[in-house]
């Protein structure tokens, strides 16, 4: 089994996804792509309008569809089939993540649960349906399965999460604390591990975005400020100090 989370973001979506379909023809993938369920938060919306409990009439929903091509061909290498697709998953209304929007209350199937064609179509599925989180704005996708003989359960591995392309010094901090949360929390639940990596991402990516932030504000203001002096100055040019 495999888990991964697509960042939110329309750009950093399609950088990320881009670096995924570069990375996935590499040896190092070969695991992940061989998994056999991979589920996760993908922030998209695979079926277009029914994927949305409005119907796509809210403006801008498109932008839930970006990235869904390049995922399309990553899935193809791996032989993922949604098990919404299944014929034993009943209901196909399914809505994962709902927000509000003009005091509207609006759902969207971000969240899936993906299977090789033997394990979606091969009526292994029991049932498929969504569970409702008081703790989070997703809902939980939950599947019963046929197991069949020789299957060890074990923990699962994070291999397709949004850190998975910065710097490794953000990676060896996640592995670190995880293994330092798991340490202290030794009867843990899937859902509690799943609810503290996504708060430790969404964290990391909030100190990355103000970095940017402030080197881009740093970058505005040594600008103007080389603007100013070159202005000043004419034709004898900026100061050295200024330069270096």
């Amino acid at each position: 089994m495999g888990s991964i989370y697509v960042p939110a973001e329309e750009k950093e979506r399609k950088r990320w996804l881009e670096k995924l379909e570069e990375w996935s023809e590499t040896e190092e993938a070969e695991d992940w792509l061989n998994v056999d369920i991979l589920g996760g938060d993908f922030n998209m919306v695979s079926r277009g309008v029914q994927d949305r409990s409005d119907r796509g009439k809210a403006m801008g929903w498109r932008a839930q569809e970006k990235g869904l091509g390049l995922w399309k061909a990553i899935a193809m290498k791996g032989g993922w089939i949604d098990f919404v697709d299944s014929e034993e998953w009943q209901d196909k209304k399914v809505f994962t993540r709902w927000n509000s929007r003009n005091g509207v209350r609006m759902g969207s199937r971000i969240d899936w649960i993906l299977g090789k064609t033997d394990w979606v179509h091969g009526g292994r599925l029991v049932k498929g349906k969504t569970e409702f989180l008081g703790w989070s704005d997703h809902e939980a996708v939950v599947i019963e399965l046929k197991m069949g003989e020789g299957i060890e359960w074990g923990r699962g591995s994070w291999k397709g999460h949004g850190g998975l392309f910065q710097k490794i010094d953000g990676v060896t901090r996640f592995r670190v604390e995880l293994d330092l949360w798991m340490a202290k929390n030794t009867g843990w639940e899937w859902w509690v591990m799943k609810g503290w990596c996504s708060s430790w991402w969404e964290m990391e990516d909030r100190n990355r975005r103000r970095a940017r932030t402030k080197e881009r504000w740093k970058a505005v203001k040594w600008q103007e400020e080389a603007r100013k002096e070159i202005v000043e100055c004419g034709i004898d040019g900026p100061s050295e100090e200024l330069i270096t």
